[in-house]
């Protein structure tokens, strides 16, 4: 630096429009301006300003993150961003706790260090920051939120102040070390502890959130095992509904909570949690009188100082609404949907679109050999390869990311390996030279996509593009036909994917040539429809409805006025992309 010109000027394009994460973002960008201004003076940076500054850095990153991430989870924000913003915060931490070792190691400098920081301060801020304010809907601040506020959105603001509850204890403990290193480097210090005092701040705001909710929230521990640990932060409204004082329920663990059947249930939802970030679910608990209370959890998983953390939000139900949604019932309502779909689909394919035995529990990690080979062993087509096998087959594979739009292959290009789609949604489809498109199908997580191009070395008749951000695994085309050659049993399973796609082929051409328009739409629900944890019967369109409706051969406004038809009906109740089945017989009798 050969200036006095501070790094970054703070400006309204750096603004998210959330006030928690522009405030954080406002400190940040205060000390790097003022490390900056002190470098551009020649003075440089000692051993312990850059130690300093490093602590603050990771200290920082505990906060600002655990508030992005809570934000996430808490406001409904689709997994993939949410997993991709980790994957930005998991690299930062990655290189500053690089450049701890390389202080130690006496290989950094303050230039150096400077030339990290402004990079992320670009990237982050302008980039990525910036798109998760669009995300989130509104700012999490308690004074901004209109009267009509949504409870279910109240609960999800106030419960972020339980956060901040960890990471009192580690800015205590910062302020601590900064007392007993401002003898040394009193300049850094104070601007570390200057944005320490911001930091400290926006908790207590928070925290008074918290324990004003209305909302019950009780903050636990994860274990290894899967199981919670103990309770580190419960609210008053907590305490109230279950009986304890605020010192007994910190003294308890979830296990006392809980009604005893449901324990054994808890290593299945968490793993549930772990994928997918967030969850909701009946559960029975016990109140200190020892009363059972039906009642629907909602938690949401993620990391506090490097340690995992379990937030649940408990809503009570009515005895009468807990009754209706019993395990029984809600097994009965998933074989009756088995049926019904077999019957009307006639070996069209199943709803859910992830084979049995595909896992995007590493979604977000990135495609290491690691995470490729465990995609690949727990995928119908190769799970029951020898495990040296999947490892020489995932050495030939690479992992891809495709933004929304960008095409994965051409019509008429060779094929080089098959696809495994590990996330978000590819399409295939045959264009006109006028323009049109016809959507031959949409593929999801956990589906392959271009067999027999590989098996036939023929082009593709077809092009593959992604519908929205996703990401592929690539098979490489010479170690699957080398699979092909030496394993029968591979050849099997392989033989059967095929089948299953030419029922597929079968069904479409059924359905586009005997079948009604209201016929597919409906058939279409039923592909997708899934019963949640609380008995409802719904479906989540994966794609837009004018891709739907060319994958169905109907135009778009006949596909819009098919499903307003069946609401107006009562036969399903939309709501953007999200439809419910109020009852599914009536559904497959209506006639239109």
């Amino acid at each position: 630096m050969n200036s006095t010109t501070p790094l970054l000027d703070w400006n309204d394009y750096l603004k998210t429009g959330i006030d928690i994460v522009d405030q954080q973002h406002r400190g940040l960008v205060d000390l790097a301006n003022e490390t900056a201004v002190k470098l551009s003076a020649g003075d440089g940076l000692s051993i312990d300003e850059m130690r300093t500054l490093l602590g603050f850095l990771t200290d920082y990153a505990a906060t600002h993150f655990s508030t992005e991430e809570a934000l996430m989870a808490l406001s409904g924000v689709d997994e993939q961003h949410v997993m991709h913003h980790r994957q930005s915060h998991a690299r930062f931490l990655e290189q500053v706790n690089a450049m701890i070792d390389d202080l130690v190691g006496g290989e950094l400098s303050g230039e150096q260090l400077m030339e990290f920081l402004g990079n992320w301060l670009i990237y982050h801020m302008l980039g990525e920051d910036q798109k998760l304010s669009r995300l989130l809907s509104k700012e999490p601040a308690a004074a901004e939120l209109p009267a009509g506020q949504p409870p279910a959105l109240n609960a999800a603001n106030r419960s972020l102040a339980g956060l901040y509850d960890f990471m009192a204890e580690r800015n205590r403990q910062l302020q601590a070390t900064e007392q007993a290193q401002r003898q040394r480097s009193s300049q850094m210090t104070e601007l570390v502890a200057e944005q320490t005092a911001e930091l400290a701040a926006s908790e207590e705001r928070f925290r008074a959130l918290f324990q004003n909710g209305v909302m019950p929230i009780i903050i636990m521990g994860l274990a290894a095992d899967l199981m919670p640990g103990p309770i580190v932060d419960a609210n008053p409204a907590a305490c109230q509904l279950l009986g304890y004082a605020p010192a007994e329920m910190l003294s308890r663990s979830p296990r006392d909570l809980v009604a005893p059947d449901e324990i054994a249930r808890f290593p299945l939802l968490i793993s549930e949690l772990l994928v997918t970030g967030r969850f909701a679910c009946e559960m029975g608990l016990v109140n200190k009188a020892g009363q059972h209370l039906a009642t629907q959890v909602s938690m949401a998983q993620f990391v506090i100082h490097g340690q995992p953390v379990v937030m649940a939000v408990i809503q009570e139900m009515p005895t009468q609404r807990a009754a209706e949604l019993a395990q029984e019932e809600i097994r009965e309502q998933a074989r009756h949907l088995a049926e019904i779909r077999s019957d009307f689909l006639s070996g069209g394919v199943q709803a859910g679109g992830r084979p049995v035995g595909a896992s995007s529990a590493a979604a977000g990690e990135p495609m290491g050999a690691k995470r490729i080979a465990a995609v690949l062993g727990g995928h119908p087509l190769f799970k029951d390869l020898a495990r040296k096998e999947v490892v020489k087959l995932a050495a030939a594979s690479c992992g891809r990311r495709l933004d929304k739009g960008e095409i994965l292959f051409a019509k008429g290009e060779r094929p080089a390996a098959l696809y495994l789609v590990a996330g978000g949604q590819i399409l295939l489809a045959v264009s006109s030279p006028q323009g049109g498109k016809k959507v031959l199908g949409l593929f999801g997580d956990g589906q392959s996509i271009g067999e027999a191009e590989v098996v036939m070395d023929c082009p593709y008749p077809y092009y593959a593009e992604a519908v929205d951000e996703a990401e592929v695994i690539e098979v490489g085309q010479s170690a699957l036909l080398a699979l092909l050659d030496k394993d029968k049993a591979f050849c099997r399973r392989l033989l059967h994917c095929l089948g299953e796609r030419q029922h597929d082929l079968v069904y479409s051409v059924e359905s586009y040539t005997l079948r009604t328009g209201a016929e597919r739409v409906i058939g279409y629900l039923l592909q997708h429809a899934i019963i949640q944890t609380g008995g409802r019967l719904i479906v989540e369109l994966p794609a837009t409805k004018q891709l739907i409706a060319s994958l169905l051969n109907i135009t778009p406004e006949t596909l819009s006025r098919i499903l307003r038809d069946l609401s107006d009906a009562g036969l399903i109740q939309a709501r953007s992309r999200h439809i419910q089945i109020p009852d599914i017989d009536r559904l497959i009798a209506y006639r239109g």
